[in-house]
This record gives C-alpha cells, sequence and structure tokens, in this order.
C-alpha cells in the first residue's frame, strides 16, 4: 500500500498578522520545513507533498527538494486544497497533514 502526507500551504492576505506563516521562521526555519521534516520521518508513509497555490511556496520546496503541486487560489480551506492535490497522486491513502497544527 502506498501513502502519502499531503501538506495544504498558502500565504495569506496582507491584512493578516501572518500572511506569510508558512515561511515564517521558528527557531531559524519556516515553518513548513519543520511539520515536512517531521511528516518525511514518518515510517507509514511513502511521500509527503505540499498542496500549494502560491509560486513563493512552490518555488521554496522546490529548492528544498520536496515535491510541491499547484491548486487554485480559489480553495478556501486547506482541506479543499488538500483534496484536490490528492486527485492527482497515486497512492492508496492520503494523509492530511496540517502546518500551523503543533504550533
Amino acid at each position: 500500500m502506498t501513502a502519502v502526507g499531503v501538506i495544504p500551504a498558502r500565504n495569506g492576505p496582507p491584512r493578516d498578522a501572518l500572511s506569510r506563516k508558512p515561511l515564517t521562521p521558528i527557531a531559524g526555519r519556516p515553518m513548513l520545513a519543520w511539520c515536512h521534516e517531521g511528516a518525511a520521518r514518518s515510517e507509514l508513509l511513502d511521500d509527503v507533498v505540499i498542496a500549494t497555490c502560491d509560486a513563493e511556496i512552490r518555488d521554496w520546496a522546490e529548492r528544498e527538494g520536496s515535491a510541491a503541486v499547484m491548486t487554485a487560489d480559489t480553495h478556501v480551506a486547506g482541506d479543499d486544497r488538500g483534496g484536490r492535490a490528492a486527485e492527482s497522486l497515486d497512492a492508496e491513502h492520503i494523509v492530511l497533514i496540517r502546518a500551523d497544527e503543533r504550533w
């Protein structure tokens, strides 16, 4: 069985206090890096991808050697974004991982 973790991430509107939350440094690294690294260590997942509508996040993921799936910018919630990305993945199981859950 294949299992893929999907991390939905986007930069929010500039008016939000944490509009760039996924790339905001925590202990010197972006929050998204901590989340991706933790998920990638799981022995239960075969792969971890980042679902985003944001070119800056996609570019960051690619520089870090992480897979990224581009989604529409019209998704209201991370569940919608993750679900849309999951449709393009060849996996028996999809695990939605929220990057900001532990913070």
